[in-house]
């Protein structure tokens, strides 16, 4: 595992699933992308953004677990094991990995401001 190339919060998320297991996450479950169902076996997947060159391929990293949403760009998102994050990291072609964040779209503030009337 390369830490450099993995985002503080995203480390802190692997330290406390390594130290506390499935327990460690319930800080985390409510504002990262992680995709967490303790009634199956499924493993706890992490939604990442991924920055590497516009043009790099990221197929092979299917055989990882890894599914990467876009085929090009410079900034993709990927649906990710929690285990593999560390052999993501290790990825030549991939630079810093950092979690996504649950949003709070606030698109109905204009309804309740009346400063504009």
């Amino acid at each position: 595992m390369k830490p450099e190339k993995i985002a503080p919060g995203l480390i802190t998320v692997l330290e406390h699933y390594q130290q506390q297991g499935e327990k460690g996450l319930n800080l985390h479950l409510c504002s990262l992308g992680l995709i967490n169902d303790p009634k199956t076996s499924k493993p706890t997947l992490a939604s990442v953004f991924i920055r590497c060159q516009a043009d790099a391929n990221l197929n092979h990293l299917s055989e990882y677990g890894v599914k990467a949403k876009q085929s090009t760009g410079k900034i993709r998102t990927a649906i990710v094991p929690l285990e593999k994050i560390g052999r993501l990291s290790e990825e030549s072609a991939i630079a810093p990995i950092t979690p996504s964040r649950y949003l709070k779209p606030l698109l109905d503030v204009a309804k309740t401001s009346y400063w504009f009337v």
